[in-house]
């Protein structure tokens, strides 16, 4: 299973065989076999993560839960290094198409185009032959805790989603206190995730006919919270 992820990862990320044997220094029906399986060795094993851009212990995870999708360390690294590039994979991922790209986001048409072409080339996103596109990953992949991506959402979206607009008009939100380990968390954290797939199939969503059709965020967290941490809130007054 592992194998057959690290062969999916491979694919995913376009880098040729031919590229591989030459960045480890091995002949390319060398590289075949250790793809197969055959007297592949660990440090090989480690090998082939690094020069597909991933690591033994995603693999793993991939392997123990192939539902769900998720990037390579190298789709991540591209991603988080463009806030463009990755701002339109996630907009194509929920429906976004070119003409609403380009309009919505002033997108110039040959920078879309560019744009398209490298999401294309990281065996994100297709075209198909009618010239719409459409995403080769499910709305609900998942990337690295603490990978490129994770680190330029905390650093760039999350100062967007929970700015000084917070509580301008047409914003939604709950807020609840609750005594969870870290299994509680987790149960959250997919029902969240499940609420997720229900609303993006839901009325109002951008593939449903609206006059008032909007982007916006949904933002759903939960997360340890330390006495001292709560205790400083309440004394804040003082």
């Amino acid at each position: 299973m592992i194998l057959s992820e690290l062969r999916s990862a491979r694919k995913r990320s376009g880098i040729s065989i031919d590229r591989i044997a030459r960045q480890m220094g091995v002949s390319e029906p060398t590289v075949s076999r250790w793809l197969r399986g055959q007297a592949l060795t660990v440090d090989a094993l480690d090998q082939l993560c690094v020069c597909i851009g991933t690591d033994l212990k995603t693999l793993i995870e991939q392997a123990s839960d192939p539902g769900t999708d998720r990037l390579s360390l190298r789709q991540e690294r591209i991603l988080a290094a463009d806030r463009r590039l990755s701002l339109l994979f996630f907009l194509i991922l929920n429906g976004a198409q070119r003409e609403s790209l380009e309009r919505d986001f002033a997108i110039e048409p040959e920078r879309c185009e560019d744009l398209v072409e490298r999401l294309a080339r990281l065996g994100l996103v297709a075209k198909t032959s009618s010239g719409r596109l459409r995403p080769l990953v499910s709305r609900s992949v998942r990337w690295q805790p603490g990978g490129p991506l994770a680190t330029a959402f905390e650093q760039t979206v999350m100062s967007m989603m929970l700015g000084p607009g917070f509580g301008r008009e047409g914003t939604h939100y709950v807020s609840q206190f609750a005594l969870l380990d870290e299994e509680g968390r987790e149960y959250v954290f997919s029902r969240f995730e499940a609420l997720c797939e229900e609303i993006l199939r839901g009325p109002g969503y951008v593939g449903h006919p609206s006059q008032d059709r909007q982007w916006s965020s949904l933002f759903m967290m939960t997360r340890p919270i330390g006495i001292a941490e709560m205790q400083s809130w309440m004394e804040a007054d003082e």
